[in-house]
Protein backbone atom coordinates (compact mmCIF):
# COMPACT_ATOMS: atom_id res chain seq x y z
CA UNK A 1 0.00 0.00 0.00
CA UNK A 2 2.99 2.79 0.96
CA UNK A 3 4.59 1.51 -2.39
CA UNK A 4 1.32 2.42 -4.30
CA UNK A 5 0.93 5.38 -2.44
CA UNK A 6 4.70 6.70 -3.15
CA UNK A 7 4.37 5.40 -6.41
CA UNK A 8 0.95 7.71 -7.26
CA UNK A 9 2.89 10.73 -5.37
CA UNK A 10 5.79 10.44 -7.75
CA UNK A 11 3.92 10.43 -10.59
CA UNK A 12 1.42 13.16 -10.05
CA UNK A 13 4.33 15.48 -9.05
CA UNK A 14 6.44 14.76 -12.31
CA UNK A 15 3.14 15.76 -13.93
CA UNK A 16 2.36 18.41 -12.41
CA UNK A 17 6.14 19.81 -13.26
CA UNK A 18 6.49 18.11 -16.79
CA UNK A 19 3.11 20.28 -17.68
CA UNK A 20 4.30 23.32 -16.22
CA UNK A 21 3.76 26.53 -18.01
CA UNK A 22 7.23 28.24 -18.54
CA UNK A 23 7.27 31.88 -17.83
CA UNK A 24 6.16 34.36 -20.67
CA UNK A 25 9.34 36.30 -21.24
CA UNK A 26 7.66 38.89 -23.76
CA UNK A 27 4.69 39.19 -26.33
CA UNK A 28 4.61 40.32 -29.79
CA UNK A 29 2.57 44.07 -29.51
CA UNK A 30 2.24 44.37 -32.94
CA UNK A 31 3.28 44.24 -36.18
CA UNK A 32 3.10 47.20 -39.09
CA UNK A 33 3.12 45.40 -42.39
CA UNK A 34 5.51 45.79 -45.11
CA UNK A 35 4.08 47.50 -48.13
CA UNK A 36 5.77 48.19 -51.17
CA UNK A 37 5.70 48.04 -55.60
CA UNK A 38 6.98 44.94 -57.30
CA UNK A 39 10.25 45.34 -57.31
CA UNK A 40 10.83 47.36 -54.35
CA UNK A 41 11.83 47.42 -50.85
CA UNK A 42 9.18 47.82 -48.10
CA UNK A 43 9.72 47.68 -44.30
CA UNK A 44 7.75 45.97 -41.31
CA UNK A 45 8.38 46.88 -38.04
CA UNK A 46 7.45 44.17 -35.21
CA UNK A 47 6.88 45.91 -31.73
CA UNK A 48 8.27 43.59 -28.83
CA UNK A 49 7.16 43.90 -25.22
CA UNK A 50 9.20 42.24 -22.66
CA UNK A 51 7.18 41.24 -19.21
CA UNK A 52 8.69 42.71 -16.14
CA UNK A 53 10.60 41.78 -14.30
CA UNK A 54 12.47 39.75 -17.80
CA UNK A 55 14.81 41.28 -19.74
CA UNK A 56 16.39 40.08 -23.30
CA UNK A 57 19.85 40.01 -24.80
CA UNK A 58 20.39 42.80 -27.63
CA UNK A 59 21.59 42.47 -30.85
CA UNK A 60 24.26 42.27 -31.33
CA UNK A 61 24.64 40.18 -27.78
CA UNK A 62 27.50 41.98 -25.33
CA UNK A 63 29.04 38.57 -24.50
CA UNK A 64 30.10 35.75 -26.66
CA UNK A 65 28.27 33.23 -24.18
CA UNK A 66 24.90 35.41 -24.69
CA UNK A 67 22.33 34.15 -27.05
CA UNK A 68 21.17 37.88 -29.29
CA UNK A 69 18.25 38.47 -29.97
CA UNK A 70 17.36 37.59 -33.41
CA UNK A 71 14.29 37.71 -35.89
CA UNK A 72 14.23 34.29 -38.50
CA UNK A 73 11.99 34.54 -41.09
CA UNK A 74 11.10 31.37 -43.02
CA UNK A 75 11.86 31.60 -47.42
CA UNK A 76 9.21 32.49 -49.40
CA UNK A 77 9.10 32.76 -53.60
CA UNK A 78 9.02 36.09 -54.50
CA UNK A 79 9.57 37.39 -50.94
CA UNK A 80 12.94 38.69 -49.84
CA UNK A 81 13.62 39.70 -46.37
CA UNK A 82 16.94 41.40 -46.39
CA UNK A 83 18.96 41.40 -42.93
CA UNK A 84 16.68 42.87 -39.60
CA UNK A 85 17.53 45.61 -38.28
CA UNK A 86 17.90 45.95 -34.30
CA UNK A 87 17.53 48.98 -31.81
CA UNK A 88 20.38 49.60 -29.87
CA UNK A 89 20.27 47.81 -26.23
CA UNK A 90 20.33 49.63 -22.83
CA UNK A 91 23.25 48.73 -20.54
CA UNK A 92 21.99 46.52 -17.68
CA UNK A 93 24.02 44.94 -14.51
CA UNK A 94 22.73 41.28 -13.04
CA UNK A 95 23.02 40.82 -9.36
CA UNK A 96 26.76 40.46 -7.91
CA UNK A 97 28.02 41.22 -11.24
CA UNK A 98 30.75 43.66 -12.49
CA UNK A 99 30.06 44.25 -15.33
CA UNK A 100 27.30 45.81 -17.50
CA UNK A 101 25.61 44.15 -20.20
CA UNK A 102 23.48 45.13 -23.35
CA UNK A 103 19.85 44.09 -23.63
CA UNK A 104 16.34 45.21 -24.13
CA UNK A 105 14.47 45.73 -21.38
CA UNK A 106 10.69 47.12 -22.06
CA UNK A 107 9.33 47.84 -25.45
CA UNK A 108 11.19 47.67 -28.69
CA UNK A 109 10.83 47.69 -32.67
CA UNK A 110 13.14 45.38 -35.12
CA UNK A 111 12.49 46.74 -38.88
CA UNK A 112 12.59 44.22 -41.19
CA UNK A 113 13.04 45.17 -45.22
CA UNK A 114 11.48 43.02 -47.57
CA UNK A 115 11.73 43.28 -51.20
CA UNK A 116 9.03 42.19 -53.68
CA UNK A 117 10.75 40.27 -56.97
CA UNK A 118 9.09 41.70 -59.90
CA UNK A 119 7.58 37.94 -60.20
CA UNK A 120 5.32 38.50 -57.73
CA UNK A 121 1.52 39.45 -58.37
CA UNK A 122 0.16 42.64 -56.25
CA UNK A 123 -1.73 41.01 -53.50
CA UNK A 124 -1.56 40.31 -49.51
CA UNK A 125 1.07 37.96 -48.20
CA UNK A 126 2.45 36.64 -44.81
CA UNK A 127 5.50 35.81 -43.72
CA UNK A 128 6.16 33.51 -41.21
CA UNK A 129 9.21 32.99 -38.77
CA UNK A 130 10.12 33.02 -35.06
CA UNK A 131 11.95 35.93 -32.58
CA UNK A 132 14.41 33.93 -31.25
CA UNK A 133 15.73 35.60 -27.72
CA UNK A 134 17.24 34.69 -24.56
CA UNK A 135 15.44 36.40 -21.49
CA UNK A 136 17.21 37.24 -17.86
CA UNK A 137 16.38 38.53 -14.76
CA UNK A 138 18.24 39.76 -11.91
CA UNK A 139 19.53 36.74 -11.21
CA UNK A 140 19.59 34.63 -13.62
CA UNK A 141 19.40 33.88 -17.30
CA UNK A 142 17.03 31.20 -19.02
CA UNK A 143 17.50 28.69 -22.21
CA UNK A 144 16.87 30.25 -24.91
CA UNK A 145 13.40 30.09 -26.73
CA UNK A 146 11.41 31.58 -29.55
CA UNK A 147 7.60 32.82 -30.07
CA UNK A 148 6.29 33.05 -33.52
CA UNK A 149 6.08 36.36 -36.00
CA UNK A 150 3.60 36.20 -38.78
CA UNK A 151 4.67 39.70 -41.17
CA UNK A 152 1.95 40.52 -43.50
CA UNK A 153 2.78 41.86 -46.65
CA UNK A 154 0.96 44.18 -49.58
CA UNK A 155 2.18 44.24 -52.73
CA UNK A 156 1.59 47.08 -55.63
CA UNK A 157 1.67 47.44 -58.97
Amino acid sequence: MQNSLFIAVLFFSFHATATAKPPEFLAIEKVKPAAMLLGKIGKAVITVKTIAPYHVQSNPASEPNLIATTLIIEKTDGLEPKEAVYPAGKPYRLLNSTKDISVYEGTFEIELPVQATSLMKPNRYELSGRLRFQACDEKKCYFPTSVPVTIPVQVYK
